[in-house]
């Protein structure tokens, strides 16, 4: 007769799995997971930004940037949920690693989010951590976004080392976008290319952490961090042609340049979670176990061999049609009789 014992234990244990990774899964406020995005929530706040290298900006008269980055919470990156009322803390790392703890933006009082100035060229780190605990879990989300200030009339010159990816150590995990070897102002995430993100807790490599990459799109992609805390993904082209917006920017600042341009890009989200057993206590109330939730933001266009195969298209087949077209009427004249005089003798 079959012992049923081993069965059903084993039967628990994948039950019990499954559960922790739902909660894993799921942040505390219920939507998976929370990120910061540079997008504003109204057409009427659309109205006082720009575009720019690095996203929406505000420019006052003396043409000084302000960045503003709102918190959103949900895995469809087209209709994510702003959020309001948040009880987390928002910190923010400068180009020259200066640290502050900005205050919610009184910009926008019924949306959380923050602004802050951009007087200096290169990369600011923004974060939002909350933490909290509920039925013996603590649950600690942190959502950041990594923004570019580049004007184009000030210069290209990207020092490498000035713009390496920098953390923050308040911040117990988070996700690193590694620089390109040939990385500039100007380079573009693209569909087809490999791009390296490191996961960082409290500071230090983490091995094993599951990684998912997603797009606005629907696409997405699993995979978890290597011994040093590495994690590769490659995103596909998942819209095409049809689907681009024809509209192109052209950024004022770059006089006219041709980098100016920039073709329809798409919106990823990169979200690192792990779990760890440890008893402790957070602001009074004790936890067993604590679930981590951290996310990354950005944008990455087509490939350019997609976008010059859609040209050499283009152009042979208007090059077909005319050729066609002469021909056929080339043909149509050659059937067509001359008209003659005809003469009668009577």
């Amino acid at each position: 007769m079959i012992n049923a014992k081993p069965i059903l234990a084993l039967a628990a244990g994948l039950l019990a799995a499954a559960s922790l990774i739902s909660q894993a899964a799921t942040s505390q406020t219920g939507n998976s997971p929370l990120w910061l995005s540079g997008n504003p929530p109204t057409m009427e706040l659309m109205k006082q930004f720009s575009r720019a290298h690095g996203g929406m900006v505000i420019r006052d008269e003396e043409r000084n940037y302000s960045k503003m980055l709102w918190l959103r919470a949900g895995t469809n990156l087209k209709s994510a949920d702003y959020l309001t009322n948040k009880v987390g803390q928002f910190y923010l790392t400068d180009v020259k690693l200066n640290s502050y703890q900005p205050a919610p933006s009184p910009a926008d009082p019924e949306h959380t989010a923050i602004k802050f100035k951009m007087p200096d060229e290169g990369y600011y780190n923004a974060y939002y951590l909350e933490q909290v605990v509920r039925d013996g879990v603590r649950y600690v989300d942190v959502a950041k976004s990594e923004v570019l200030k580049h004007n184009c009339g000030l210069g290209h010159n990207f020092d490498v080392e000035q713009h390496r990816p920098q953390s923050d150590k308040r911040i117990p995990l988070e996700i690193l976008r590694l620089r390109f070897d040939d990385e500039t102002y100007h380079t573009r995430f693209n569909s087809g290319k490999n791009v390296l993100f490191k996961v960082l807790y409290n500071g230090e490599p983490l091995a094993g952490a599951s990684a998912t990459i997603s797009t606005e799109e629907g696409w997405s992609r699993n995979s978890k961090s290597d011994s040093e805390g590495i994690v590769a993904f490659q995103v596909i082209q998942d819209r095409f042609q049809e689907n681009e917006d024809k509209k192109e920017h052209k950024n004022s600042e770059a006089e006219g340049s041709r980098h100016g341009r920039s073709r329809r890009s798409e919106q990823f989200l990169v979200t690192v979670q792990y779990a760890e057993k440890v008893e402790g206590e957070y602001n009074g109330q004790p936890y067993q176990q604590t679930f981590y939730t951290s996310t990354f933001p950005g944008q990455f266009s087509a490939s350019q061999s997609v976008y010059k195969s859609y040209a050499y298209g283009l152009t042979f087949g208007s090059a077909g049609f005319l050729v066609l077209g002469v021909g056929s009427y080339l043909y149509r004249r050659r059937r067509i009789k001359p008209f003659k005089e005809v003469n009668l003798d009577e």
